[in-house]
Protein backbone atom coordinates (compact mmCIF):
# COMPACT_ATOMS: atom_id res chain seq x y z
CA UNK A 1 0.00 0.00 0.00
CA UNK A 2 3.33 2.49 0.10
CA UNK A 3 2.88 2.26 -3.36
CA UNK A 4 -0.64 2.58 -4.11
CA UNK A 5 -3.18 4.81 -3.18
CA UNK A 6 -6.05 3.69 -0.96
CA UNK A 7 -10.01 4.99 -0.77
CA UNK A 8 -12.22 4.07 2.09
CA UNK A 9 -15.69 3.90 2.06
CA UNK A 10 -18.12 4.00 4.52
CA UNK A 11 -21.66 4.66 5.12
CA UNK A 12 -21.88 7.14 8.08
CA UNK A 13 -19.92 10.28 8.24
CA UNK A 14 -19.18 10.25 12.00
CA UNK A 15 -17.89 6.41 11.03
CA UNK A 16 -15.43 8.29 8.83
CA UNK A 17 -14.19 10.85 11.43
CA UNK A 18 -13.61 8.36 13.56
CA UNK A 19 -11.34 6.29 11.28
CA UNK A 20 -9.60 9.52 9.96
CA UNK A 21 -9.01 10.55 13.90
CA UNK A 22 -7.40 7.08 14.46
CA UNK A 23 -5.66 6.99 11.15
CA UNK A 24 -3.51 10.33 11.06
CA UNK A 25 -2.18 9.68 14.15
CA UNK A 26 -0.31 6.51 11.94
CA UNK A 27 -0.41 8.05 7.91
CA UNK A 28 0.06 10.98 6.40
CA UNK A 29 -1.00 12.21 3.81
CA UNK A 30 -4.44 11.27 5.02
CA UNK A 31 -7.77 13.21 3.94
CA UNK A 32 -11.54 12.40 4.81
CA UNK A 33 -14.57 13.47 2.55
CA UNK A 34 -18.30 13.52 3.04
CA UNK A 35 -21.31 16.00 2.04
CA UNK A 36 -20.72 18.76 4.22
CA UNK A 37 -17.15 19.34 3.06
CA UNK A 38 -17.29 22.57 0.41
CA UNK A 39 -13.83 22.08 -1.46
CA UNK A 40 -14.74 18.36 -3.14
CA UNK A 41 -13.50 19.13 -6.32
CA UNK A 42 -10.27 19.84 -5.11
CA UNK A 43 -10.00 16.73 -2.71
CA UNK A 44 -10.96 14.68 -5.74
CA UNK A 45 -7.95 16.53 -7.78
CA UNK A 46 -5.45 16.03 -5.07
CA UNK A 47 -6.22 12.06 -4.29
CA UNK A 48 -6.32 11.53 -8.30
CA UNK A 49 -4.64 14.15 -10.87
CA UNK A 50 -3.66 12.28 -13.12
CA UNK A 51 -8.06 11.10 -13.92
CA UNK A 52 -8.80 14.45 -13.23
CA UNK A 53 -6.39 15.62 -15.86
CA UNK A 54 -4.53 18.14 -13.19
CA UNK A 55 -1.34 19.88 -15.30
CA UNK A 56 1.56 17.53 -14.90
CA UNK A 57 -0.64 14.40 -13.26
CA UNK A 58 0.80 15.92 -10.03
CA UNK A 59 -1.06 18.37 -7.16
CA UNK A 60 0.14 19.77 -4.38
CA UNK A 61 -0.64 18.83 -0.91
CA UNK A 62 -1.49 15.01 -2.47
CA UNK A 63 -3.48 12.81 -0.49
CA UNK A 64 -2.53 9.02 -0.32
CA UNK A 65 -5.19 7.91 1.74
CA UNK A 66 -8.99 9.34 1.15
CA UNK A 67 -12.04 7.91 3.38
CA UNK A 68 -15.11 9.09 2.16
CA UNK A 69 -19.04 8.55 2.85
CA UNK A 70 -20.90 7.82 -0.48
CA UNK A 71 -20.84 11.43 -1.97
CA UNK A 72 -17.84 10.29 -4.04
CA UNK A 73 -19.18 6.92 -5.02
CA UNK A 74 -21.07 8.01 -8.51
CA UNK A 75 -19.94 9.21 -11.56
CA UNK A 76 -16.32 10.25 -10.60
CA UNK A 77 -12.63 9.22 -11.78
CA UNK A 78 -10.37 8.11 -8.66
CA UNK A 79 -8.67 5.55 -10.53
CA UNK A 80 -5.31 6.43 -9.46
CA UNK A 81 -6.27 4.34 -6.95
CA UNK A 82 -5.34 0.81 -7.15
CA UNK A 83 -6.97 -0.39 -4.02
CA UNK A 84 -10.26 0.28 -2.23
CA UNK A 85 -12.02 -0.68 1.12
CA UNK A 86 -15.55 -1.27 2.82
CA UNK A 87 -15.20 -0.45 5.77
CA UNK A 88 -19.13 -1.33 6.75
CA UNK A 89 -22.57 -2.21 5.27
CA UNK A 90 -24.32 -0.30 3.13
CA UNK A 91 -28.36 -0.66 2.84
CA UNK A 92 -28.19 -1.30 -0.84
CA UNK A 93 -26.16 -3.52 -1.94
CA UNK A 94 -25.83 -2.19 -5.34
CA UNK A 95 -23.82 0.72 -4.35
CA UNK A 96 -20.88 -1.53 -3.57
CA UNK A 97 -20.68 -2.12 -7.61
CA UNK A 98 -20.59 1.85 -7.75
CA UNK A 99 -17.85 2.35 -5.54
CA UNK A 100 -15.82 0.12 -6.96
CA UNK A 101 -16.53 1.47 -10.06
CA UNK A 102 -14.68 4.42 -9.13
CA UNK A 103 -11.42 3.07 -9.43
CA UNK A 104 -12.10 0.19 -11.90
CA UNK A 105 -12.11 2.09 -14.98
CA UNK A 106 -11.16 1.43 -18.70
CA UNK A 107 -7.88 3.52 -18.38
CA UNK A 108 -6.67 2.59 -15.00
CA UNK A 109 -2.92 2.83 -15.04
CA UNK A 110 -3.06 -0.22 -12.73
CA UNK A 111 -2.16 -3.86 -13.77
CA UNK A 112 -4.28 -5.12 -10.57
CA UNK A 113 -7.24 -3.57 -8.86
CA UNK A 114 -7.93 -4.85 -5.10
CA UNK A 115 -10.76 -4.43 -3.25
CA UNK A 116 -11.48 -5.22 0.64
CA UNK A 117 -14.46 -5.50 2.57
CA UNK A 118 -15.27 -5.79 6.46
CA UNK A 119 -18.09 -8.71 6.64
CA UNK A 120 -18.51 -10.53 9.86
CA UNK A 121 -19.34 -14.07 9.29
CA UNK A 122 -23.03 -14.45 8.20
CA UNK A 123 -23.21 -17.17 11.25
CA UNK A 124 -23.61 -14.39 13.87
CA UNK A 125 -25.92 -12.52 11.78
CA UNK A 126 -28.55 -14.36 14.26
CA UNK A 127 -26.47 -12.69 17.32
CA UNK A 128 -25.53 -9.09 15.44
CA UNK A 129 -28.95 -8.83 13.95
CA UNK A 130 -26.94 -7.00 10.76
CA UNK A 131 -29.89 -7.12 8.93
CA UNK A 132 -32.57 -6.05 11.31
CA UNK A 133 -30.25 -3.11 12.07
CA UNK A 134 -30.20 -2.37 8.05
CA UNK A 135 -33.91 -2.57 7.92
CA UNK A 136 -34.72 0.03 10.86
CA UNK A 137 -32.23 2.10 9.29
CA UNK A 138 -34.18 2.23 5.91
CA UNK A 139 -37.38 3.20 7.88
CA UNK A 140 -35.23 6.08 9.65
CA UNK A 141 -34.53 7.26 6.06
CA UNK A 142 -38.05 7.58 4.79
CA UNK A 143 -39.27 8.86 8.13
CA UNK A 144 -36.54 11.55 7.68
CA UNK A 145 -37.05 12.37 3.67
CA UNK A 146 -40.45 11.45 4.23
CA UNK A 147 -42.46 8.43 2.19
CA UNK A 148 -43.19 10.80 -1.12
CA UNK A 149 -39.61 10.49 -1.68
CA UNK A 150 -38.87 6.68 -1.28
CA UNK A 151 -35.31 5.74 -1.17
CA UNK A 152 -35.22 2.24 -2.45
CA UNK A 153 -38.17 1.26 -5.12
CA UNK A 154 -40.30 -1.42 -3.93
CA UNK A 155 -38.36 -3.70 -6.11
CA UNK A 156 -35.69 -3.35 -4.32
CA UNK A 157 -36.59 -4.93 -0.66
CA UNK A 158 -33.93 -5.66 1.33
CA UNK A 159 -32.08 -9.50 0.20
CA UNK A 160 -29.77 -10.76 2.74
CA UNK A 161 -27.91 -13.41 0.34
CA UNK A 162 -27.15 -10.24 -2.44
CA UNK A 163 -25.55 -8.33 0.55
CA UNK A 164 -23.49 -11.34 1.24
CA UNK A 165 -22.51 -12.13 -2.21
CA UNK A 166 -21.88 -8.73 -2.98
CA UNK A 167 -19.08 -8.41 0.18
CA UNK A 168 -18.08 -11.96 -0.79
CA UNK A 169 -17.42 -11.72 -4.47
CA UNK A 170 -20.42 -13.91 -5.72
CA UNK A 171 -19.87 -13.18 -9.61
CA UNK A 172 -23.29 -14.85 -10.67
CA UNK A 173 -24.84 -13.19 -7.97
CA UNK A 174 -23.86 -9.42 -9.42
CA UNK A 175 -25.02 -10.13 -12.68
CA UNK A 176 -28.52 -10.73 -11.33
CA UNK A 177 -28.63 -8.02 -8.85
CA UNK A 178 -26.70 -4.81 -10.89
CA UNK A 179 -30.11 -5.28 -13.10
CA UNK A 180 -31.85 -4.05 -10.47
CA UNK A 181 -29.83 -0.86 -10.14
CA UNK A 182 -31.87 2.22 -10.14
CA UNK A 183 -30.88 5.94 -11.06
CA UNK A 184 -30.50 7.97 -7.75
CA UNK A 185 -31.48 11.72 -8.18
CA UNK A 186 -29.80 14.33 -9.52
CA UNK A 187 -28.83 15.73 -6.16
CA UNK A 188 -27.45 12.74 -4.82
CA UNK A 189 -28.50 10.24 -2.57
CA UNK A 190 -26.26 10.50 -0.01
CA UNK A 191 -25.17 14.01 0.10
CA UNK A 192 -29.26 14.29 1.07
CA UNK A 193 -29.54 12.15 2.99
CA UNK A 194 -26.49 13.21 5.62
CA UNK A 195 -28.16 17.02 4.71
CA UNK A 196 -31.83 16.41 5.61
CA UNK A 197 -31.22 13.75 8.34
CA UNK A 198 -29.09 16.54 10.29
CA UNK A 199 -31.37 18.92 9.83
CA UNK A 200 -34.01 16.93 11.10
CA UNK A 201 -32.22 16.02 13.92
CA UNK A 202 -30.64 19.55 14.79
CA UNK A 203 -32.98 21.72 13.63
CA UNK A 204 -36.48 20.55 12.94
CA UNK A 205 -38.19 23.73 13.04
CA UNK A 206 -35.95 25.09 10.82
CA UNK A 207 -36.76 21.67 8.40
CA UNK A 208 -40.42 22.20 9.34
CA UNK A 209 -40.44 25.90 7.19
CA UNK A 210 -37.91 24.04 4.38
CA UNK A 211 -41.02 21.41 3.72
CA UNK A 212 -43.43 24.69 3.46
CA UNK A 213 -41.30 27.08 0.72
CA UNK A 214 -43.46 26.66 -2.30
CA UNK A 215 -42.38 26.78 -5.73
CA UNK A 216 -40.37 29.12 -7.69
CA UNK A 217 -39.07 30.87 -5.22
CA UNK A 218 -35.86 32.85 -5.78
CA UNK A 219 -33.17 34.50 -3.66
CA UNK A 220 -29.20 36.51 -3.86
CA UNK A 221 -25.84 36.14 -2.49
CA UNK A 222 -22.48 37.92 -3.12
CA UNK A 223 -19.67 36.03 -4.01
CA UNK A 224 -16.20 36.85 -4.14
CA UNK A 225 -14.88 37.45 -7.71
CA UNK A 226 -12.75 35.77 -9.13
CA UNK A 227 -13.91 32.39 -8.11
CA UNK A 228 -11.02 29.72 -7.76
CA UNK A 229 -9.80 27.91 -10.23
CA UNK A 230 -12.05 24.50 -9.10
CA UNK A 231 -15.46 26.89 -9.30
CA UNK A 232 -17.62 26.29 -12.18
CA UNK A 233 -17.75 30.37 -12.07
CA UNK A 234 -13.84 31.04 -12.29
CA UNK A 235 -13.75 31.66 -15.79
CA UNK A 236 -16.45 34.26 -15.74
CA UNK A 237 -15.67 38.05 -15.74
CA UNK A 238 -19.41 39.19 -15.65
CA UNK A 239 -22.20 39.25 -13.03
CA UNK A 240 -24.48 37.74 -12.16
CA UNK A 241 -24.26 33.70 -12.52
CA UNK A 242 -27.67 32.04 -11.91
CA UNK A 243 -28.76 29.25 -10.34
CA UNK A 244 -31.68 27.63 -11.87
CA UNK A 245 -33.75 24.13 -10.71
CA UNK A 246 -35.94 22.84 -12.81
CA UNK A 247 -38.47 19.90 -12.49
CA UNK A 248 -40.98 18.01 -14.57
CA UNK A 249 -42.64 14.98 -12.80
CA UNK A 250 -39.76 12.74 -12.63
CA UNK A 251 -37.40 15.14 -15.24
CA UNK A 252 -35.18 17.78 -13.57
CA UNK A 253 -32.13 19.50 -14.19
CA UNK A 254 -29.70 21.82 -12.28
CA UNK A 255 -27.85 24.89 -14.11
CA UNK A 256 -25.23 27.33 -13.81
CA UNK A 257 -25.72 29.99 -15.94
CA UNK A 258 -23.59 33.18 -17.07
CA UNK A 259 -24.91 36.85 -17.11
CA UNK A 260 -26.49 36.62 -20.64
CA UNK A 261 -28.27 33.15 -19.27
CA UNK A 262 -26.33 30.80 -21.21
CA UNK A 263 -26.06 27.45 -19.83
CA UNK A 264 -22.08 26.88 -18.56
CA UNK A 265 -22.30 23.65 -16.36
CA UNK A 266 -25.42 21.50 -15.14
CA UNK A 267 -23.17 19.53 -13.10
CA UNK A 268 -24.75 18.82 -9.85
CA UNK A 269 -21.52 18.94 -8.04
CA UNK A 270 -20.75 22.67 -9.63
CA UNK A 271 -24.33 23.44 -8.97
CA UNK A 272 -24.58 22.89 -5.52
CA UNK A 273 -20.80 23.89 -4.38
CA UNK A 274 -22.12 27.48 -6.02
CA UNK A 275 -24.80 27.90 -4.02
CA UNK A 276 -23.22 26.32 -0.75
CA UNK A 277 -23.68 28.66 2.42
CA UNK A 278 -24.07 29.05 6.08
CA UNK A 279 -27.96 29.54 7.50
CA UNK A 280 -26.70 33.07 8.89
CA UNK A 281 -25.54 34.57 5.38
CA UNK A 282 -27.90 37.54 4.71
CA UNK A 283 -29.43 37.81 1.17
CA UNK A 284 -28.66 39.85 -1.47
CA UNK A 285 -31.12 42.04 -3.69
CA UNK A 286 -31.73 40.99 -7.11
CA UNK A 287 -29.95 41.88 -10.15
CA UNK A 288 -32.30 44.59 -12.30
CA UNK A 289 -32.51 41.86 -15.25
CA UNK A 290 -33.37 39.20 -13.25
CA UNK A 291 -36.47 37.91 -14.58
CA UNK A 292 -35.46 37.68 -18.63
CA UNK A 293 -32.41 35.36 -17.24
CA UNK A 294 -34.68 33.29 -15.30
CA UNK A 295 -37.36 33.58 -18.01
CA UNK A 296 -34.35 32.31 -20.92
CA UNK A 297 -33.32 29.24 -18.51
CA UNK A 298 -36.78 27.98 -17.85
CA UNK A 299 -37.09 27.92 -21.83
CA UNK A 300 -34.02 26.44 -21.99
CA UNK A 301 -35.46 23.83 -19.47
CA UNK A 302 -38.86 23.55 -21.35
CA UNK A 303 -36.86 22.87 -24.81
CA UNK A 304 -34.89 19.90 -22.84
CA UNK A 305 -38.02 18.57 -21.51
CA UNK A 306 -39.98 18.21 -24.78
CA UNK A 307 -36.52 16.87 -26.86
CA UNK A 308 -36.34 14.49 -23.75
CA UNK A 309 -39.87 13.03 -24.33
CA UNK A 310 -39.17 13.77 -28.32
CA UNK A 311 -36.47 11.02 -27.90
CA UNK A 312 -38.45 8.95 -26.39
CA UNK A 313 -38.15 9.55 -22.82
CA UNK A 314 -41.12 9.57 -20.39
CA UNK A 315 -41.99 11.97 -17.42
CA UNK A 316 -42.44 9.37 -14.91
CA UNK A 317 -40.02 7.22 -13.56
CA UNK A 318 -39.66 3.35 -14.43
CA UNK A 319 -38.99 0.63 -11.77
CA UNK A 320 -36.18 -2.34 -12.55
CA UNK A 321 -39.40 -4.47 -13.31
CA UNK A 322 -41.33 -2.30 -15.30
CA UNK A 323 -37.62 -1.49 -17.69
CA UNK A 324 -37.45 -5.56 -18.02
CA UNK A 325 -40.65 -6.18 -18.97
CA UNK A 326 -40.26 -3.56 -21.83
CA UNK A 327 -36.90 -4.95 -22.68
CA UNK A 328 -38.60 -7.99 -23.36
CA UNK A 329 -41.32 -6.84 -25.78
CA UNK A 330 -38.84 -5.12 -28.00
CA UNK A 331 -36.63 -8.65 -28.03
CA UNK A 332 -39.77 -10.32 -29.74
CA UNK A 333 -40.64 -6.92 -31.62
CA UNK A 334 -37.25 -6.25 -33.43
CA UNK A 335 -37.62 -10.19 -34.28
CA UNK A 336 -40.96 -10.48 -35.39
CA UNK A 337 -42.17 -10.01 -39.54
CA UNK A 338 -45.82 -9.42 -39.70
CA UNK A 339 -47.48 -5.88 -39.51
CA UNK A 340 -49.90 -7.45 -37.15
CA UNK A 341 -48.00 -8.67 -34.80
CA UNK A 342 -45.46 -5.84 -34.58
CA UNK A 343 -48.97 -3.55 -33.96
CA UNK A 344 -49.92 -5.84 -30.90
CA UNK A 345 -46.78 -5.64 -29.40
CA UNK A 346 -46.53 -1.45 -30.16
CA UNK A 347 -49.90 -1.72 -28.36
CA UNK A 348 -48.22 -3.90 -25.49
CA UNK A 349 -45.40 -1.74 -24.81
CA UNK A 350 -47.48 1.67 -24.60
CA UNK A 351 -49.72 0.13 -21.71
CA UNK A 352 -46.45 -0.91 -19.82
CA UNK A 353 -44.83 2.93 -20.41
CA UNK A 354 -47.80 5.03 -18.20
CA UNK A 355 -47.75 5.22 -14.85
CA UNK A 356 -48.80 1.76 -12.88
CA UNK A 357 -51.23 1.05 -10.06
CA UNK A 358 -49.68 -0.93 -7.46
CA UNK A 359 -51.31 -4.01 -8.33
CA UNK A 360 -49.70 -4.00 -11.56
CA UNK A 361 -46.33 -3.54 -10.15
CA UNK A 362 -46.74 -6.45 -7.62
CA UNK A 363 -47.46 -8.73 -10.67
CA UNK A 364 -44.47 -7.32 -12.71
CA UNK A 365 -41.92 -8.27 -9.34
CA UNK A 366 -43.59 -11.71 -8.77
CA UNK A 367 -42.81 -12.05 -13.10
CA UNK A 368 -39.57 -11.05 -12.90
CA UNK A 369 -39.02 -13.63 -10.05
CA UNK A 370 -39.36 -16.12 -12.53
CA UNK A 371 -38.75 -14.80 -15.76
CA UNK A 372 -37.96 -16.89 -18.74
CA UNK A 373 -35.08 -17.32 -20.65
CA UNK A 374 -37.26 -17.07 -23.92
CA UNK A 375 -38.77 -13.31 -24.94
CA UNK A 376 -41.85 -14.91 -26.42
CA UNK A 377 -43.03 -16.83 -23.32
CA UNK A 378 -42.10 -13.36 -21.07
CA UNK A 379 -44.39 -11.59 -23.82
CA UNK A 380 -47.29 -14.17 -23.05
CA UNK A 381 -46.66 -13.81 -19.58
CA UNK A 382 -46.66 -9.57 -19.86
CA UNK A 383 -49.85 -9.70 -21.98
CA UNK A 384 -51.68 -12.12 -19.30
CA UNK A 385 -50.54 -9.65 -16.97
CA UNK A 386 -52.32 -6.67 -19.15
CA UNK A 387 -55.48 -8.04 -19.35
CA UNK A 388 -55.78 -9.20 -15.59
CA UNK A 389 -54.43 -5.70 -14.36
CA UNK A 390 -56.81 -3.94 -17.17
CA UNK A 391 -54.25 -2.16 -18.30
CA UNK A 392 -56.51 -1.21 -21.22
CA UNK A 393 -58.54 0.58 -19.23
CA UNK A 394 -55.98 2.34 -17.18
CA UNK A 395 -53.97 3.48 -20.60
CA UNK A 396 -57.46 4.37 -21.70
CA UNK A 397 -58.33 6.52 -19.18
CA UNK A 398 -54.97 8.35 -18.19
CA UNK A 399 -54.77 9.07 -22.18
CA UNK A 400 -58.35 10.39 -21.95
CA UNK A 401 -57.76 12.71 -18.86
CA UNK A 402 -54.07 13.61 -19.86
CA UNK A 403 -52.92 12.52 -16.39
CA UNK A 404 -49.32 12.71 -17.19
CA UNK A 405 -48.90 15.49 -19.17
CA UNK A 406 -50.71 17.54 -16.08
CA UNK A 407 -48.37 15.75 -13.67
CA UNK A 408 -45.39 17.09 -15.89
CA UNK A 409 -45.87 21.00 -16.57
CA UNK A 410 -42.71 21.98 -16.17
CA UNK A 411 -41.77 24.03 -13.07
CA UNK A 412 -39.52 26.17 -11.27
CA UNK A 413 -37.99 25.22 -8.13
CA UNK A 414 -36.28 27.67 -7.14
CA UNK A 415 -33.46 29.99 -8.49
CA UNK A 416 -30.50 32.36 -6.93
CA UNK A 417 -28.70 35.19 -8.33
CA UNK A 418 -24.90 35.17 -7.76
CA UNK A 419 -23.43 38.33 -7.54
Amino acid sequence: MRQHKLLIFTQFSDTGEYLYENLRKKYRSLEFADSNRSDLTTVIRRFAPIANNVPGGKATEPIHILISTDVLSEGLNLQDAAYILNYDLHWNPVRLIQRFGRIDRLNTLHRDIFAFNFLPDPKLEQHLGIAQALRERITEIHESIGEDSPILDPDEQLNEKAMYAIYEGDGKALESFEEAEEEYDSLGIQAAEDFIRKLEREEPDFMAKIKRLPNAIRTARNLSWPQPQDSALSQLTEKPAIFFFGKAAEFQKLYLANAQGKIIAEDQMAATAAIRCSKEEPAAQLPANYNSLVEKLRAQFEKAFAEHLAAGGLPHRLSPPVRRALDEIQKVFATTKDEEGKSKLAHLRELFRVPLDARTESELRDWRRTISDEPNVNVERLTDIAFSCKLDDLWAEQTRHKSVQKESVPMIICTEALA
